[in-house]
This record gives structure tokens, C-alpha cells and sequence, in this order.
């Protein structure tokens, strides 16, 4: 049968005890925490004895109360940095900037991958092609506990970028447009699949602009169809790139 790209993703990571091909539990790549939410999850972790199980694949940084206002935030923050340094996190960014932008920039984020944040915006990384849905602090203790996650499957939304924008025009420009014309629940629970057919092609940057939004429109994933700006970025962050995961020709969309 032939599949969108967040179907091709899904059927990657999912695992072969899932007997429900559209609410299965699938392994993970990576996890993107946060201190507001982190914090808020590490008395429960600890309490049930769990260890995180990989620590290389998770990053966290303290975005949200970086600097503390007040004396509850600092203890959030001490709470956090705690908890982290405990489990020997690997990739512990401290004041070092927002963490979905620090996810993209981040070598964990690859085409094809499955990742799940702590926060809303965890979506933003589907710019690259891969899928990235962000979640709450019970859903990330699981993750965090057993590298996997549950999701239902999504149905897909094609949409093609035909064109080129305006010198005074960027990706945000697009995603508002497209949540004027859908609506805040027009992509509710569902994939958004970004064709970029414009000319001359938008910039990784937009891209990131535009997914970012998707969650604003209530989707589960937002994500580009991978080409050569795809390839171009990961050269220039990593200085190598691997083979992409593209939707078929005739996938059937919502």
C-alpha cells in the first residue's frame, strides 16, 4: 500500500508486538526536555526507581526559567539541573538557548527519525523530515523509561508550496496564512506533509518557521518532504548525510 512520509516513519519505528497497526507503541529516537516540565516528572521517575535508557539520546536544557525571576522558578531550575546530573544526561545544555531550536541544531535529529519532546514546539524538528510531536510529563516518563512511546496514527495532509515569497515575506508569513485559512483545529491530530515545489526553494530557516506553527493548527507532526536544502543544512551541521525517507508517489491523503 502506499504510504505518506509520516506513515513510512511509523511503520520504521513500530514495535512488532503492536497488534493495532493504528495505535501501536514505536521506539523513539530521541527525547527533548525542558526545566518547566523535567521538574515536574523527577520525584515520580526517581520514586519508581527508573534510570533513563540512553542517556546520550536525550537533551535537555533549562529554557524556560533561564534566568530564574523569583525564588520558585530558581528552585524549578535547581530541580531540573538535579535531576539531570543525576541520571548523567549527556547532552545537559544549560543557558544555552530555546530547546527546540537546540534540538535542530543537535545531530539527534536526523530524517526518518521519531522524537517526542516535553514541550508544545517539539514539532518544529519536522522540518527535516522526520516526525516530532511534543508531550506531557507523564508521557515523557515512559519515554524516558523505556525509549518507546504510544501514538495513534495520524492521517496526512498534503500541502504543496508552490511559488516564491516576497522580499518582505518569511515562513511565519505561510503558517499564518495557512492557520487563517484552516483554522486553529484544521489539522487536529493529524500529519501536515510540506511539499516545497517554490522557486527558487524556502530556506531551512522558513521551514523551521513553518512547522513550528503546525502544532498551532493542532497537528501531531508537521514535517517537510526532505530534498536538497534538507541535505545541505545536515552537511553543513554535521558535515555528512544519510540516505532520506520520502512519501510514495501515489500516497492517498486526507
Amino acid at each position: 500500500m502506499s504510504r505518506t512520509l509520516s506513515d513510512k516513519i511509523i511503520d520504521t519505528h513500530r514495535i512488532e508486538n503492536s497488534v493495532d497497526p493504528d495505535y501501536c507503541q514505536l521506539k523513539i529516537d530521541a527525547v527533548l526536555g525542558h526545566d518547566a516540565t523535567i521538574a515536574l516528572l523527577a520525584d515520580q521517575f526517581e520514586a519508581r526507581g527508573y534510570t533513563i535508557w540512553d542517556r546520550h539520546k536525550v537533551l535537555f536544557t533549562n529554557d524556560h526559567f533561564s534566568p530564574p525571576a523569583n525564588c520558585e522558578r530558581a528552585d524549578i531550575s535547581r530541580r531540573f539541573i538535579e535531576f539531570s546530573r543525576a541520571q548523567q544526561v549527556e547532552r545537559l545544555m544549560l543557558d544555552r538557548g530555546i530547546c527546540h531550536q537546540l534540538l535542530v541544531e543537535s545531530d539527534l535529529c536526523q530524517p526518518g527519525a521519531l522524537i517526542v519532546g516535553a514541550d508544545s514546539h517539539t514539532i518544529m524538528a519536522g522540518g527535516l523530515g522526520l516526525c516530532a510531536t511534543g508531550m506531557g510529563s507523564t508521557d515523557i516518563i515512559f519515554a524516558l523509561a523505556t525509549g518507546t512511546t504510544w501514538l495513534h496514527r495520524p492521517r496526512t495532509i498534503s500541502i504543496r508550496l508552490t511559488g516564491s515569497l516576497a522580499d518582505n515575506c518569511s515562513g511565519r508569513d505561510v503558517i499564518l496564512e495557512l492557520l487563517q485559512q484552516l483554522g486553529e483545529a484544521g489539522g487536529q491530530a493529524m500529519a501536515i506533509e510540506f511539499s516545497d515545489d517554490c522557486s527558487p526553494k524556502l530556506a531551512q530557516d522558513d521551514r523551521f518557521a513553518i512547522t513550528n506553527m503546525a502544532v498551532e493548527l493542532g497537528a501531531t507532526f508537521g514535517l517537510f518532504v526532505p530534498d536538497e536544502v534538507t541535505r545541505d543544512y545536515l552537511l553543513a551541521r554535521d558535515g555528512n548525510c544519510g540516505a532520506f525517507t520520502l512519501p510514495d508517489h501515489d500516497a492517498s491523503y486526507h
